[in-house]
């Protein structure tokens, strides 16, 4: 009888070990980092504070004539700061539809009351998911740490030297995945964010954040397949083969884009459910 540890038995089920590895790291990443990533909803306390400018009185200026004065500059203080804060509401809404979660990567819009992507925001998300928050990186050396504890590949050995190699392979073949979801999206109108789902309970909720793994909207807030998600997965484990070595193109772009895939799949549950957790949090 073959004995567990066989290598043939380990390679067969290795691209499941691998999974659940992933799977259960993310659950772990999730639980501890949540409350740092409340963080990022911390209130704007700048809005809170009052500022009032230095008026300065003329030798001429009678006592009465400043306090009039005063009351003009504030009133005009007051309307200006109105406006400014009307002028940057549609912004903040912007950047907000576009805001990238620290655990996933990845951005989320409800169903309800749905808006479709501008071309702005997608610039913006792809920067955004790729190389300009915390997210980006996350996942990428979280990643390279389980490559580096399965000594995967083998040819780039253990160390400093082995994670670096791991690391910016992962990295890379992160932009690549983002820069094709990013464009295929924009040229079949599909929306790169994960969609919320607009239903109460949790099996209704975690069915659709399962099967939105693989569906999207359109710009026209249509269920469609998300063709330029999947694709992108597939492809970029693939193209990551040139620079992998001891890989099959093939065989590791479907293995590793399938495994990519899923745990896109689970992802979208902790989307789905996060703003449950951050109440549960300000609870606390």
């Amino acid at each position: 009888m073959e004995q567990f540890s066989d290598e043939r038995t380990m390679g067969g089920n290795r691209p499941l070990l691998k999974f659940a590895q992933r799977f259960s790291l993310l659950a772990i990443a999730t639980m501890v980092l949540t409350a740092a990533a409340n963080g990022q909803q911390m209130p704007d306390f700048a809005s809170r504070v009052k500022y009032t400018l230095p008026v300065t009185e003329s030798a001429g200026t009678q006592p009465g004539s400043s306090q009039t004065q005063t009351d003009k500059t504030k009133d005009s203080q007051a309307s200006d700061g109105t406006g400014k804060q009307e002028e940057k509401k549609e912004p903040t809404d912007e950047k907000a539809a576009v805001k990238v979660n620290i655990i996933t990567d990845s951005a989320m819009t409800s169903s309800l009351n749905y808006k479709p992507i501008t071309k702005k925001q997608r610039w913006q998300l792809y920067l955004a998911q790729d190389f300009t928050t915390p997210g980006a990186y996350l996942g990428v050396i979280l990643s390279a740490g389980l490559d580096q504890a399965g000594n995967d590949p083998p040819q780039w050995g253990q160390g400093a030297s082995g994670y670096a190699k791991r690391f910016a392979s992962r990295f890379a073949t992160n932009v690549v995945q983002g820069s094709i979801q990013s464009a295929g999206s924009y040229l079949l109108k599909e929306d790169p964010r994960y969609i919320s789902s607009s239903r109460k309970g949790f099996l209704p909720r975690a069915g659709h954040a399962l099967i939105f793994g693989v569906l999207t909207y359109n710009n026209e807030g249509h269920v469609t397949p998300a063709i330029a998600n999947i694709g992108s997965y597939y492809a970029a484990s693939m193209i990551s083969t040139a620079w992998i070595p001891g890989h099959s193109t093939i065989k590791y772009g479907l293995e590793d884009g399938s495994e990519q895939l899923a745990l896109g799949a689970a992802f979208n549950l902790v989307q789905e459910f996060w703003p449950d957790m951050m109440r549960l949090l300000k609870r606390k």
